[in-house]
């Protein structure tokens, strides 16, 4: 419907108006009686503007480059691969060749008389190169973070970008005349978006840029890095700080902003209004009067009978009271600077930082007092589950409330829930009780593996402090005896490989003896 076609309906009226409320008596008589009656009216129209806050667009259009700076060239690390083929295509050997062959004899092919051994199999290692690391996987799970991020803000900014009109209309009347009361309780209300204002403007500048940064974003999404990261899991807080997220410049920065999104869970903006009191135009105040008399008219059109001021009654003058023009009604909303939630962050990394720094404050106070290392992290885990519980508690009190019911069967009926309630909690603490004992069983073996890493690492210094005797101490022997030594290695050598193809050959007669017992 056009704007137009309705002020060209009101002029066609307004003229009707005009020549009928002049010579008919029960326009007269309807007009005094709304003047002499107690009237509020309420009729303004208003502007009202939000204009978005960009503070939380700026880190994330610093960081984009070097995202995509990283993700160019991601790092890789290099894994070995291991496996057994033909000797025919084994490409590579090392230690762990000899030393697989040594232990799985059954792929020695045959021993030549000055000793050399000839395998039909040889395990060969190959290192290939992979991106799957936690960096990148930190980088895959930002990337699609900020996706989403600059997605929910979008949709906000385009739905409320520009200014609301509200053009609101009140009305309380109450007519008597005789034995004829007539209430009037009237609300109209129009409300649309206009997009005429400079704040738009401002706005649609912040969704050109974040739109901007959203393509950014999207190139990200399909970029090759994130195709190859596509199989591989996302990170989840507690974000680990690696060496790398902390001290490489570019990946510090990727973690901050990272903290910062967490920490920006909503979209701020302010407010500007501007109203206008239509009341205050004199030929506004009689259309609503004209307007009241025709639905009064309408209604008692549709009567079996007349009755009131149309059943004939004189015409007499009242005196006209005051209109009460009001500033204020109840159902006037104003919009109030503020802010849209985005995101609800249960638990995220920032959350985790600041119940950090508080417990690690708190640790080093109980340390001052002078408590254990150990009674003072007890006393520690013990402040965080009692602030949980304590909240939860008190989440509970307020939402179940027995006290707030009116009869002593609902009282009973509310308490019986809050105790199904505990008994859910304590079902799911228990169950939460298992998950620490298996926290603490994966603790002992990380320990475990530690420990391992620790012997292997002593054995080999050992082995290796051996073999640089043995060097020391060959170097100290005569030529003529390392050549014997070396001889009798060599014979040694040779007399055990001739023992392995003696037992190969026992064996296979054993088992022509016995297949050939089976042909009898």
């Amino acid at each position: 419907m056009k704007d137009g076609t309705a002020k060209r309906y009101y002029k066609k009226i307004k003229t009707t108006f005009s020549g009928v409320n002049n010579t008919d008596k029960f326009a007269k008589q309807f007009i005094n009686l709304i003047n002499s009656s107690d009237n509020e009216m309420y009729h303004k129209e208003r502007l009202e503007r939000r204009l978005f806050s960009d503070k939380w667009l700026d880190p994330i259009e610093d960081v984009i480059p070097v995202i995509d700076k990283i993700t160019r060239n991601p790092r890789e690390t290099l894994r070995k691969f291991q496996e057994v083929l033909p000797v025919e295509r084994a490409k590579k050997t090392d230690t762990d060749t000899i030393k697989h062959l040594a232990a799985n004899t059954q792929f020695i092919r045959e021993i030549n008389e000055d000793g050399d051994v000839t395998p039909s199999k040889v395990l060969t290692s190959r290192h290939d190169s992979s991106i799957d690391t936690y960096e990148n996987r930190f980088l895959m799970s930002l990337i699609k973070k900020l996706h989403m991020y600059l997605g929910y803000r979008s949709k906000i900014i385009v739905e409320k970008m520009h200014s609301d009109y509200v053009h609101s209309l009140n009305v309380t009347s109450k007519i008597k005349w005789h034995n004829t009361e007539i209430d009037y309780d009237i609300n109209l209300n129009i409300r649309k978006q206009v997009k005429i204002d400079s704040i738009a403007s401002q706005n649609q500048k912040l969704l050109d840029r974040v739109t901007e940064v959203r393509k950014g974003i999207s190139s990200l999404m399909l970029s090759p890095f994130m195709k190859e990261m596509s199989g591989y899991l996302e990170v989840k807080p507690p974000i680990m700080k690696t060496n790398i997220l902390m001290k490489n410049i570019d990946f510090k920065q990727c973690y901050d902003l990272w903290l910062n999104l967490e920490r920006v869970d909503k979209i701020d903006y302010e407010v500007d209004g501007f109203d206008r009191n239509l009341l205050e135009d004199k030929e506004n105040r009689e259309n609503i009067k004209n307007t009241m008399m025709v639905m009064y008219a309408s209604m008692v059109n549709i009567q079996e009978s007349d009755i009131g001021v149309v059943n004939g009654l004189p015409y007499n003058y009242f005196r006209e009271k005051k209109l009460k023009v009001l500033d204020y009604v109840d159902t006037e909303k104003h919009l109030e600077a503020g802010s849209y939630v985005i995101e609800n962050h249960h638990l995220n990394q920032y959350f985790l930082e600041q119940m950090r720094s508080k417990s690690e404050n708190d640790y080093k106070s109980l340390l001052e007092s002078g408590d254990s290392e150990q009674e003072s992290i007890r006393k520690v885990y013990e402040n965080l589950q009692e602030i949980a519980d304590n909240a939860f508690i008190n989440f509970l009190n307020h939402q179940f409330n027995p006290e707030n019911k009116k009869t002593i069967e609902e009282k009973i009926e509310m308490q019986m829930i809050i105790l199904e309630y505990y008994r859910d909690i304590g079902k799911a603490k228990r169950e939460k009780n298992k998950e620490f004992r298996e926290m603490k069983s994966t603790a002992n073996e990380i320990l475990n593996d530690y420990k391992a890493q620790l012997r292997e690492k002593k054995a080999a210094i050992r082995a290796a402090e051996k073999a640089e005797e043995e060097k020391i101490r060959l170097e100290n022997l005569p030529t003529l005896e390392i050549k014997a030594r070396e001889e009798r290695i060599k014979n040694q050598k040779i007399a055990e490989c001739q023992k392995i193809l003696d037992d190969a050959k026992k064996a296979r007669m054993r088992k022509k003896k016995i297949k050939k017992n089976k042909n009898k």
